[in-house]
């Protein structure tokens, strides 16, 4: 590969299909990149337990690092394109430079399960926080975190209690800033709080957001 690498660029995050190679740990972050006839695929499965790689982007940056350097690593798989169509399905984009991923709406589900599959702790996959590509559309919300009704502070806490859940099963439904959506937002918040809601799942990022509720939708406007 080039050894002098553009770190802004954009690379292709995958998951294995059902047939994957052996020595790729569960809930791997797998990056690869295509060059030629060959594809160069760099994973990091966090074996040691390192505590920068416990999260998903935190895994995704030591693997795109390795990639864009062409870092010396057993962690590593060079396959024919068509191989590695094969065996690899492409789920969204990570970009190293801003730490950032972004995962194809379609693909949300999919990437999740294999998320959770990360050391069997059952973690659902949610973005970075970002106020802008990041946030979650409802229907993910609701498959990825099976969100409650919503009710008031006491009832909240009230409920959580009921069913053992810490405050990372917390968010709080805020107006928005610019428009008249409502937005569920990880965390106990006092600003344009609405109110709040409970998930079956919790958050893994303070301040992750999703769409509560779609003005447009609520008004039938395409």
């Amino acid at each position: 590969m080039n050894s002098k690498q553009d770190f802004s660029v954009l690379l292709d995050v995958v998951i294995p299909r059902k047939e994957h190679p052996s020595h790729i740990e569960d809930g791997s972050a797998i990056v690869m990149q295509e060059e030629g006839e060959f594809t160069y695929i760099y994973y990091e499965g966090n074996q040691y337990g390192a505590t920068n790689m416990e999260s998903v982007n935190g895994r995704l940056q030591v693997a795109a690092g390795r990639l864009l350097t062409s870092a010396p690593t057993v962690a590593k798989m060079v396959l024919t394109n068509e191989t590695a169509s094969t065996l690899f399905q492409k789920i969204g984009k990570y970009q190293y430079s801003s730490n950032s991923l972004n995962v194809a709406p379609n693909c949300f589900v999919d990437f999740d399960l294999w998320v959770r599959s990360y050391k069997n702790l059952n973690i659902p996959f949610t973005p970075e926080p970002s106020r802008d590509e990041s946030i979650l559309n409802n229907d993910d919300f609701e498959v990825l975190f099976e969100p409650s009704d919503t009710m008031t502070f006491d009832e909240a806490k009230a409920y959580m209690f009921k069913r053992g859940l810490n405050d990372k099963h917390i968010w709080t439904v805020i107006d928005g800033d610019n428009d008249d959506n409502l937005y569920a937002i990880a965390g106990w918040h006092m600003v344009s709080r609405v109110n709040y809601i409970v998930t079956k799942r919790p958050w893994v990022y303070d301040n992750q957001h999703a769409m509560w509720l779609d003005y447009a939708d609520v008004q039938g406007v395409s």
